[in-house]
């Protein structure tokens, strides 16, 4: 809380300039409302968390209503500097439906107010209740004679307004302004310099009347490596802007965020369509209309180049740009260049150049189909491989590879075998674009059908007959514990396939088991 600072002779004054109040030319304090009188001794100030000495309004950690600030000075030259340290907080709740201007830090008889921080603080205005005219911090002057008002954000000071304004009334208008300089001080100018950063919001359920965020009919100036958001929620259809009305310079900002209610049938109006601009070369706008967004950022605009490069990746405004397209397949021709935010120089010429807007922009290359270019065909375990043109009709045949049996054909997307995939040799139509084909086979094993599991005794011992149902044509030879059989201890016939071991043989061979296979050339 602050302490209340008193004039020596006990005696309240009369307000002449007013930072944090009510709107009035005069206003007679009681001690409900704190006040600071330049220069003034009192007990009472030490220790407190706002002071005004040589012109300077200190707000060190203050978090409290408004403060009155009573300078004997010429308004006409008058300049009051405020001092942020660490974070501050002002808030104003206003009675229910409150028609009179309630403001959370005025300069309203003339001269300039600079908010300015030496290292990182914050100073945050609440308006809460159902004002019906707020204004959160700036420069206003309802009433003759018109001065220049001047109102200046600097350093690394951050400054955060909020207006929030509960009116059941749907029938009244609301005037609910964050940061403002008025059409009586047309000349006056709103900076926002260094480091400094601002967010502006303002809400209300209010369906009709006048609702700003952000309004300047003056000048603003913004030159400063912090942000800006600036924001409002009103449904009012009739005044939906977050606007400057005068002249904006635009020099340098991390990002200038506008956002208003999407919901909001009216126009969005980010910036007067009659205000003067002047922007730096390197400001980027992009303006969401549907969406009521807009943002400015310093930096240049990005540019996006799909099947293709640029010569930067960042540009500013009016810099030409040269494009260039990516390398075509060999079945394809560079066609043209698509974009929904550039005319490029020259379309249909794979390198070319257009003019840079103050936007991120997004050009593609496009192709169109080769007509004298070939496709390939890769066929694996089988014939068939090449280069073919589109609509050729391409012969395939699987390869016999010993012990498989052919199953299927696997082959790309989109291509349909004539014969079936289970045909050994098949054709398809050549389609506009490479194929890949593979044979896929299965083990072949054949079975003994007669003569398996013998037992034979060695004084008794006969000719060993096994018959195996592979075909005899195909017949290869005979194994014995995994071991060729030499042809003359055997003989082989038809039908299907036959084999007698003599015994002769079979009575060298150790007493136990063993192992015998039926060899054909596409399996055992």
């Amino acid at each position: 809380m602050t302490k209340q600072v008193v004039l020596a002779n006990g005696n309240e004054p009369n307000v002449t300039k007013i930072l944090i109040g009510k709107e009035s030319d005069n206003v007679y304090l009681d001690a409900s409302t704190p006040y600071l009188v330049d220069g003034a001794p009192s007990s009472e100030a030490t220790g407190a968390t706002a002071s005004l000495i040589g012109g300077v309004l200190t707000l060190d950690g203050y978090d409290d209503k408004q403060i009155a600030v009573v300078e004997p000075t010429d308004p006409d030259t008058a300049h009051l500097k405020v001092s942020l340290i660490g974070h501050n907080t002002i808030t104003n709740n206003l009675e229910p439906n409150d028609t009179t201007y309630n403001y959370g830090l005025i300069n309203d008889i003339g001269g300039s107010i600079e908010i300015h921080a030496d290292d990182e603080a914050t100073l945050t205005i609440r308006i809460t209740g159902a004002p019906s005219r707020a204004i959160g911090i700036g420069v206003h002057k309802s009433s003759t004679p018109f001065r220049k008002l001047d109102l200046t954000i600097s350093g690394k000071a951050m400054v955060t307004t909020n207006i929030n304004s509960n009116i059941s009334d749907q029938s009244r208008n609301l005037y609910s302004i964050n940061l403002h300089i008025s059409d009586s001080a047309p000349n006056s100018t709103f900076s926002i310099l260094d480091d400094a950063s601002i967010s502006s919001s303002a809400e209300s359920s209010l369906k009709e009347g006048v609702g700003y965020s952000f309004l300047v009919k003056g000048k603003m100036i913004v030159n400063t490596t912090g942000s800006i958001y600036l924001s409002n929620s009103f449904t009012t259809n009739n005044w939906p802007l977050i606007t400057v009305k005068g002249t904006l310079d635009l020099i340098k900002v991390k990002e200038m965020k506008i956002l208003g209610n999407k919901e909001n049938t009216a126009a969005f109006v980010p910036i007067a369509p009659n205000a003067t601009k002047n922007f730096a070369d390197d400001i980027c706008i992009m303006i969401d209309e549907k969406n009521h967004e807009a943002i400015y950022r310093s930096g240049g605009c990005s540019i996006s180049v799909i099947n293709g490069e640029a010569n930067k990746a960042k540009a500013n405004v009016n810099e030409t740009i040269t494009i260039k397209a990516d390398d075509p397949p060999a079945h394809l021709l560079f066609n043209k260049w698509t974009s929904n935010d550039v005319t490029v120089d020259n379309e249909t010429s794979p390198t070319t150049t257009f003019v840079m807007p103050r936007k991120d922009v997004s050009v593609k290359a496009t192709y169109k189909d080769n007509p004298d270019a070939k496709f390939n065909v890769t066929v694996t375990h089988g014939s068939g491989s090449g280069d073919y043109f589109p609509d050729d009709e391409v012969e395939i045949k699987a390869d016999l590879i010993p012990g498989k049996a052919f199953e299927q054909w696997e082959v790309s997307d989109g291509v349909t075998l004539k014969h079936g995939l289970q045909a050994e040799s098949t054709s398809f139509t050549m389609p506009k674009k490479d194929v890949v084909i593979s044979a896929l086979y299965k083990d072949i094993v054949y079975t003994i059908i007669e003569g398996a599991d013998q037992s034979l005794d060695k004084a008794k011992l006969i000719d060993l007959v096994v018959k195996a149902d592979g075909e005899f044509v195909l017949f290869d030879g005979v194994n014995i514990d995994n071991k060729p059989l030499d042809s003359k201890h055997y003989q082989a016939e038809a039908g299907s396939t036959i084999v007698r071991v003599f015994k002769e043989y079979l009575a060298g061979l150790d007493d136990g088991k063993h192992s015998i296979d039926i060899l054909f050339a596409d399996g055992v």
